[in-house]
């Protein structure tokens, strides 16, 4: 292809941005081949076929690059035909493979790109002015989104915030907003990968470069282990000085290079609020792959502990996941819960973006066939989960040979650099060059990558957890197009998948883990210090030494048996504790009781606790192998994943009722079959039931009492509520009111504060839980809620909150009219009451 072709054409859509990568890179040493080529040119035949309704063909000559062997155009699937001039008609067929029975096209997710291939729709709620100005954005997402960022800005300081909220709907945004509220403090955001780090770093220099008018290159948010001395002195700095709104980091780094300047921070009321992404790894990493997680909770009292000893506010927490059982909610709540409140915002939908796909068993020879074949038809970006990291090197080799050459690998043995390197090579458009059109990634690629047009996902192995499949699922269709989602299990995944599940200690391990610790502790004064890296005699050296005394001590201290505190570097370099070279992690340790000496004990209650956390991953397992079994309804599946039980019931009450999606997705194997339809996507509302630190002021109070036309609530009247309407929300404001309805032309200035403002309200209870003013349509007055206090949230005390409803005279409010059946003040008054000095 000569370079005066469409080399230097600049393409908006991706598909053609990619497209035109591929042809310009071919023939190139280590470019891409003639096969990388032909797929990407069936994806725009396919796109143009499924948004048309009719074939599309395509007229190509030798001039356009993409001319090839018949036989090249027979494997991806496209006809051939002689056109003018010599030059080549291609129509591509739709992928319809006999071993997944499908009957409809198993690639029409190409239509994305086009209006034919919007599958999310998005509320476009006006944004209150705070959100707008923190974010740039003038609406919210979804309501989730908006009750989730409203529930993180005005709940208590100290409090703890659990949002589940769909994967490409804005969690992020909540953080942000924390920061936009928190002049001279630190949002801290806690991440799984390097990768997601990175890219939560190049947002933010985008959004804070365009806010300030500042090169955003010169700002630094993500702190890693590859952050270099120099730039960790310059931020611990910045950090302590109150100079950096948002903190991007690890567990790891979190709880050791940044553990005491986390204390000093938080002492001098420098750190705002504590958000930890992809929570539900507090759990299902936790216990055994990165113990880190669970160290979250332990820095996070440690910070509150530093903040009331410093006499400042206390940190919020904030934990964000797209997806949320009931014990990684349990487990949540118990770890974060202290000094509470805990509250919930769930607004889960089964995600409209993926066709569900899955293949039954075969031996794995065959997996490779299909799988093969799939990928010369799927549309691109495409990323391929395999379980080990030596399989991905099998299968690099395997898809190189079969002839593409546009291919990457991510595993967790992939450096964190080279991670990013992948995911800018899979970008393509807006002046990029794409590199890559399929990532063959083992879960760590899955967690948080911020890439929007990710097109297909194909797992070649069985995931251990509906969880984890659909968050990797998840990974595909972030923009809100169409994707493809194909799970294509072997013969034998069963049993690799069951090696994966929660790792436990055995007692008699324990015994000796903990004997060993405890006579290798070191002794200073009364206190005992324990080095998590310490080996039994006769163990190697080793990271799964840090992991399983982690375990252990995190344990023992669930079951009451010991009280433990972590030492940072310089703690133990100050005690002399370091010892030679090699890792060292040590903890101060204090018994509790002496159980822990008899062996006894590691059986009647180590083998228990030990049960207790390994049963969901158990359960788990068994519901993604029902997956594969044929007639399984997959939505019901991943519906009953998320279903609250008794106990989040009892916990959280109305809040919980978000969190179980609604099955028929219209997109499974099972409503195919059976001609259900995708549900019309109407986004949940959840329940204003979080918890807030809005007091009822003095001024409000007097009004309440002067006009009780139902318990909290009091009806004001005027000729024009629209025009009062302005003159009176800024009273309200100063009076401590702090949310607005249907008042139009007024907004708090942009420093006072964070106000709640919707342009109309339907139902009271959709009411957040703050004092109220709300200017309503006659149409909605018909119900008897408004002055029912079951219809309104609830603020800590357990009261209603309070509200005030302005309306014409004589305008009935349910079976009441205002002239006669009850009480009411003229708009006039209640402002005399609102400017009136207490005596």
């Amino acid at each position: 292809m000569a370079d005066g072709g469409v080399a230097g054409v600049p393409f908006s859509d991706e598909l053609f941005s990619r497209s035109r990568d591929a042809i310009v890179q071919a023939g190139r040493p280590g470019g891409a081949t003639p096969l990388d080529v032909a797929v990407l040119v069936r994806q725009i035949l396919r796109r143009g076929s499924e948004r048309d309704g009719i074939p599309f063909r395509l007229l190509v000559g030798a001039a356009a690059g993409v001319r090839a062997d018949p036989d090249l155009w027979r494997r991806v699937g496209v006809t051939v035909m002689r056109g003018d001039g010599g030059r080549q008609l291609l129509e591509a067929e739709p992928y319809r493979p006999p071993w997944l029975g499908a009957q409809v096209a198993v690639d029409a997710a190409a239509v994305a790109g086009t209006r034919a291939g919007q599958r999310a729709s998005y509320d476009s709620l006006p944004a209150d002015p705070f959100f707008a100005e923190a974010t740039g954005y003038p609406a919210y997402k979804t309501p989730g989104q908006r009750a989730a960022v409203r529930a993180a800005v005005s709940m208590p300081d100290g409090a703890t915030l659990i949002a589940e909220l769909p994967t490409g709907t804005g969690k992020t945004e909540i953080a942000v907003s924390l920061a936009h509220l928190s002049h001279g403090a630190t949002v801290i955001i806690v991440v799984p990968t390097v990768a997601l780090a990175y890219d939560f770093e190049r947002r933010f220099r985008d959004l804070y470069g365009q806010q300030l008018g500042l090169p955003a290159e010169g700002m630094t948010f993500a702190w890693t282990g590859d952050t270099d001395d120099e730039t960790r002195d310059l931020m611990k700095r910045d950090l302590v000085a109150g100079d950096v709104p948002i903190l991007v980091t690890s567990p790891e780094s979190l709880g050791g290079a940044l553990h005491d300047t986390l204390k000093e921070m938080a002492g001098a009321g420098r750190i705002a609020g504590l958000v930890i992404d992809e929570a539900h790894l507090v759990t299902q990493w936790g216990h055994d792959f990165r113990p880190e997680f669970r160290e979250l909770a332990t820095l996070r009292q440690d910070t509150l502990a530093a903040a009331t000893a410093g006499h400042q506010r206390l940190p919020k927490t904030v934990l964000l996941s797209a997806t949320l059982g009931s014990a990684e909610l349990q487990d949540l709540a118990s770890l974060f819960g202290m000094p509470g409140p805990v509250s919930l915002v769930a607004a889960n939908i089964i995600r409209p973006e993926p066709d569900f796909w899955i293949a039954h068993w075969c031996p794995p020879g065959d997996r490779g066939t299909r799988t093969l074949e799939a990928l010369t038809r799927l549309p691109r970006p495409l990323v391929l989960y395999v379980t080990r990291p030596d399989q991905a090197a099998v299968w690099r080799e395997l898809i190189r040979g079969h002839g593409f050459s546009r291919v990457a690998v991510v595993t967790g043995k992939t450096a964190g650099l080279s991670r990013r390197e992948v995911l800018e090579g899979m970008r393509a458009g807006n002046g990029r060059a794409s590199q890559y059109d399929i990532v063959i990634a083992t879960s760590a690629f899955g967690l948080g990558i911020d890439y929007q047009g990710i097109r297909s996902v194909v797992h070649a192995c069985l995931p251990e957890t509906v969880d984890r499949w659909y968050q990797e699922v998840g990974r595909g269709g972030r923009d809100g197009d169409a994707s493809v989602a194909l799970l294509a299990p072997a013969d034998g995944d069963w049993k690799v998948a069951a090696s994966l599940g929660l790792k436990m200690l055995t007692p008699d391990i324990a015994v000796e883990r903990w004997n060993h610790l405890w006579a290798d502790r070191q002794r200073i004064g009364a206190r005992s210090f324990v080095d998590l890296h310490s080996p039994p005699p006769g163990r190697q050296l080793g990271s799964y030494n840090y992991r399983w005394n982690s375990q252990l001590v995190r344990g023992l201290q669930d079951l009451g048996q010991v009280s433990r505190r972590a030492v940072s570097p310089w703690e133990a370099e100050e005690l002399g504790l370091a010892r030679s070279a090699g890792e060292h992690d040590w903890e101060e340790v204090q018994l509790l009781t002496e159980e822990t000496h008899d062996r006894d004990f590691f059986e009647r209650e180590w083998v228990p606790r030990r049960d207790k956390v390994a049963e969901p991953m158990a359960e788990a397992l068994d519901a993604m192998r029902s997956i594969v079994r044929r007639g399984t309804s997959v939505c019901s599946v991943i519906s009953h994943a998320y279903a609250p039980d008794t106990e989040i019931w009892d916990q959280f009450g109305e809040a919980a009722a978000s969190l179980e999606p609604e099955a028929g997705c219209g997109r499974c194997p099972y409503c195919r079959e059976r001609g259900i339809p995708p549900p019309s996507q109407e986004s949940p509302h959840p329940a204003g039931t979080w918890a807030t630190d809005v007091q009822l002021t003095g001024t409000l109070s007097q009004l309440l009492e002067n006009c009780p036309s139902a318990h909290r609530v009091a009806v004001l009247t005027d000729e024009e509520p629209a025009a009062r309407a302005r003159s009176l929300a800024p009273l309200l404001w100063e009076a401590g009111v702090r949310y607005f309805a249907g008042v139009r032309d007024w907004r708090p200035r942009p420093q006072a504060g964070w106000a709640f403002i919707d342009e109309t309200l339907d139902y009271p209870s959709q009411i957040p839980p703050v004092p109220g003013f709300v200017l309503p349509r006659p149409d909605v007055l018909a119900s008897d809620r408004w002055l029912v206090p079951a219809g309104r949230a609830r603020d800590m005390d357990g009261q209603p909150v309070p509200l005030i409803l302005l309306v014409r005279p004589g305008a009935r409010i349910g079976s009441r009219p205002t002239d006669t059946g009850l009480a009411t003040l003229p708009a006039r008054t209640a402002e005399l009451i609102l400017t009136s000095r207490p005596a």
